[in-house]
């Protein structure tokens, strides 16, 4: 069983040094890698104001996604933005009108919490029928 092991160990450490040569992986203390996602190599090295402002050019330009995702920011207080739950609301409607299904599901998620379950189920049908997973 020993051998067994010691033959495991040694083949898993030839084929992850294999991997790190060949650069399909980069630990994430890297110089190569520095300030990016590990998991969606998404660079993380942006300032939040630079995120945000971003976001609101494909705001102006009337992005339903951008929209939900800026609905997000303020919803959770995320990126410098101060936590405005209404605002997010406001954004939320917005983006669902231009089709966001994420947008018509928070939406029904907020209408739920609230206890108007008319509008709760109206959006949360929007959303699957666009094709939401959850919602579906």
């Amino acid at each position: 069983m020993k051998d067994w092991l010691k033959w495991l160990h040694k083949n898993i450490i030839a084929v992850a040094g294999r991997v790190f040569a060949k650069g399909a992986f980069t630990p994430s203390g890297s110089p190569e890698n520095s300030g990016r996602c590990p998991f969606c190599n998404a660079d993380r090295s942006k300032t939040d104001e630079e995120i945000v402002e971003k976001i609101m050019k494909w705001v102006e330009a009337n992005d339903a996604t951008a929209i939900y995702v800026l609905g997000s920011y303020y919803y959770h207080g995320l990126h410098g933005l101060q936590q405005d739950r209404a605002k997010a609301i406001e954004l939320y409607a917005k983006a669902a009108e231009l089709g966001c299904s994420n947008a018509h599901n928070q939406l029904g998620d907020e209408y739920r919490e609230r206890g108007d379950l008319k509008k709760a189920t109206f959006h949360t049908e929007a959303a699957a029928m666009a094709g939401h997973g959850v919602a579906r």
